[in-house]
Order: structure tokens, then sequence, then C-alpha cells
């Protein structure tokens, strides 16, 4: 919720046709882990255009299946942020 609101925050709120570039890795094992980026998605009122699955490939890193997909998004009329100003809460799960 963070990365994507921040994200948000920084577009020019003046292109309607903005668009928000960003990966997310998951191993295939664990496919249900992605049910909580399209949630993040669509209460954020951000429109998938296109996901190109293992787009990027990582040497170490089997926890995400040593892969992520790269998300294509734009705005909609109801993009929104869902976290803003400050987040004192650990960001990262191994904190």
């Amino acid at each position: 919720k963070l990365f994507i609101s921040r994200a948000i925050e920084s577009l020019d709120g003046a292109n309607r046709a903005a668009r928000i570039y960003f990966c997310y890795g998951n191993s295939d094992r664990a496919k249900e882990r992605f049910l909580f980026v399209y949630e993040v998605l669509i209460n954020s009122g951000l429109m998938v255009r296109w996901i190109f699955d293992k787009f990027n490939r990582y040497q170490g890193a089997e926890s995400i299946g040593s892969a992520s997909s790269l998300f294509i998004t734009e705005t909609t009329p109801k993009t929104k942020l869902l976290i803003k100003g400050n987040y004192d809460k650990p960001i990262y799960t191994n904190n």
C-alpha cells in the first residue's frame, strides 16, 4: 500500500494518462500472494494495463521464485492514496 500510494503521490495530477510501472516478485507455489497486490491496485483506483510475468530474473532469490513480474498500471478518475502523510511502521518483512 505504501509504495503504490507514494507512486500515486508523485504523479502529475493533470496527466490523465499517467502510468505506474512496478515489479513484484513471488513464487508460483504461492500464487495467492498476488491477490493482495490486485486488491491494493483496485482499492487505489488504478487500472492494470499489462502484466509481464517473470519479466526480471534473479540469482539467489528462491523465496520469490527467482523472478518478478512487471506491472504497468494507469490512473483512473477514481485513483486515490491509501496511505497519506508520514508512515512509521516497518516496511520490510524482516525489519
